[in-house]
């Protein structure tokens, strides 16, 4: 029925039980889906090419360059391609560890507080979705204290074994439950690390949920908190000594870097105590780049740590755990890389011929970038302060492998384009304006992520009222008229604005508005995440109206012409 509304997509594209936690995360984590960071690095081989203002700045030539083994790889070179591009991309400072067939190296770049206290090696950043790879690993250790009998907690009797191939509902019981009733009963623990549960559907789809589940079989069945296995299994027999899940103990550590949104604006650490227990599995390790130099030596390592000669992760798990499962990214873009696939929390691809395996983080103020080569010798960990910024520290890692493996370098730079611009609000839309925009107001709900009460410049509720309020100093010389606004205060945000692109065709906006500013700068100001603007689509069904939300295009496109809602990641019913 919306196939006459064609024009308006062209349009709209181009512009503290833990089981109780479980069960609530799918009602306050909406935004977990995708924005941990882990898709930067699988997204790599999808760019589109775009002209770029920056070339010329940062010399970037495509050229044979070969070294030896011997040369440090932080050079006086390298150290200014990386300032250049801090300075284009606006990143106040930036963390950097490099082991290259066993020889060491560390470079802190900017600040990493308003007070200009300057980054190194042993300052501390959160790392996002580079978390995962503990998770599995945890996993992997804990399948095979089962294996060797070395277990304290008892299986259900119904459950001989504990294999990667161990069905989720026969580990969980009760506490398992997807809407899709074969996905609850025939998914694994392997299609929970992939990405491959069927929720929210059939297809891969990257998703953090499953990984709190993941922390979640960790707790039951080592009979310890996941945080604390994670320490005690993984982080002090590898002397990953600074490496903590929360906040509070990094700070006592006095070496947390502030971070800052891709605008440039300081913002306040994004997890609570009690989100950071909650995600500890999908994204809220915190490190520096000693300690993930030290992880990544014992990844080349086949889970031995080198220095020690200690088995941190047994080496069949890990060759389980970074091998390929599933085909995430059938072509490349580029030819110098290869098709990408996904293990257990790590993605693989080779560059110019050579394999590599890493994952890309990202928690609002932090992007982190771990990459490494195991048939090379090479690993390479980059983190930035600052959100938003996969470009840089994929064309930084890039140019590493070039310099160390002796390949040509390509102009990474060029290829990315420039950085995004500063975030706004939408405006006014043009097109048909049917429905009128005041008429789909109202308090809409989902059995998963409960109320989304959407307000109009016109409504007079005194939720309604706070709501405008908050939105206000933004919205000069703006529409509101053409605009919907909402509180949805949770894990990622603090609201939500649906903006008419064409008729009945939206875009959702999810950002955190921080009404006195933080830091020094107490100005209003809202931070916009860039992976949380999607279709939304208002329809009316048995005389009930509805908003479907969308995190693929493809599925708005198949609903704008066929039943819509069919293929939303989410439909909210109006009381």
């Amino acid at each position: 029925m919306w196939n006459d509304n064609i024009p308006a997509l062209r349009l709209l594209f181009r512009t503290s039980s833990k089981t109780t936690m479980i069960r609530l995360s799918f009602a306050v984590l909406l935004l977990s889906l995708t924005y941990l960071g882990g898709q930067a690095y699988l997204r790599n081989t999808e760019r589109t090419v775009q002209s770029s203002i920056i070339k010329g700045k940062i010399q970037d030539t495509s050229q044979e360059h070969s070294v030896s083994n011997s040369k440090l790889l932080i050079d006086d070179e390298l150290k200014t391609f990386i300032e250049d591009l801090m300075k284009v991309y606006g990143v106040h400072g930036l963390t950097l560890g490099i082991v290259f067939h066993g020889q060491e190296e560390f470079g802190g770049f900017g600040v990493s507080t308003e007070d200009g206290d300057l980054v190194e090696e042993e300052t501390l950043f959160s790392i996002g979705s580079c978390s995962k790879a503990y998770t599995a690993a945890a996993l992997g250790i804990l399948i095979d204290n089962f294996e060797r009998g070395a277990n304290e907690t008892p299986l259900p009797p119904n459950l001989p074994h504990l294999h990667w191939t161990t069905k989720i509902k026969d580990i969980l019981g009760d506490d398992w439950k997807l809407p899709d009733q074969r996905a609850s009963d025939q998914r694994n623990i392997l299609d929970l690390l992939t990405h491959m549960t069927g929720f929210p559907k059939r297809k891969y789809q990257y998703n953090n949920l499953m990984y709190i589940v993941a922390s979640y079989i960790v707790e039951i069945y080592s009979g310890t908190d996941f945080t604390t296995f994670v320490t005690d299994r993984i982080l002090k027999p590898a002397n990953m000594t600074n490496s903590v899940y929360f906040a509070s103990e990094a700070s006592r550590i006095g070496t947390l870097s502030h971070g800052w949104d891709m605008g440039g604006r300081r913002i306040p650490y994004v997890f609570s105590p009690q989100a950071s227990k909650l995600t500890a599995g999908e994204g809220s390790l915190i490190s520096n780049a000693r300690d993930m130099v030290k992880w990544v030596r014992i990844l080349l390592n086949e889970g031995i740590d080198p220095m020690t000669n200690k088995t941190i992760i047994p080496k069949q798990m890990i060759k389980t755990i970074i091998g390929a499962h599933v085909v995430t990214s059938p072509a490349s873009l580029w030819p110098e890389l290869s098709i990408t696939t996904y293990g257990f929390g790590w993605a693989q691809n080779s560059y110019q011929g050579h394999n590599r395996i890493g994952h890309a983080g990202g928690v609002s103020g932090f992007t982190t970038l771990l990459t490494f080569y195991p048939d090379d010798g090479l690993g390479i960990f980059v983190s930035t302060n600052t959100g938003m910024k996969s470009p840089l520290t994929e064309t930084i890692v890039n140019r590493i492998s070039e310099d160390a493996l002796g390949l040509r370098r390509i102009n990474w730079t060029d290829r990315y384009g420039p950085p995004d611009p500063p975030a706004e609000l939408p405006n006014t839309p043009s097109g048909p304006s049917e429905p009128a925009v005041e008429d789909l107001s109202g308090t809409y709900f989902n059995e998963g992520y409960g109320n989304l009460t959407l307000c109009h410049s016109s409504s007079v509720s005194e939720e309604c009222r706070k709501v405008q309020g908050a939105f206000a100093p933004f919205m000069i010389d703006r529409a509101p008229e053409h605009t919907l606004f909402a509180a949805w205060p949770k894990t990622w945000v603090t609201h939500a604005l649906v903006t008419r692109v064409y008729g009945p065709f939206f875009f959702a906006s999810l950002l955190s508005i921080h009404g006195n500013g933080y830091g020094k700068d107490t100005t209003p100001f809202f931070e916009r995440k860039p992976f949380m603007q999607i279709p939304a689509l208002f329809f009316e069904r048995n005389q009930t109206r509805s908003l479907a939300v969308y995190d693929d295009e493809d599925n708005f496109k198949r609903d704008m012409i066929g039943r819509p809602g069919e293929n939303a990641m989410a439909v909210f019913l109006r009381e």
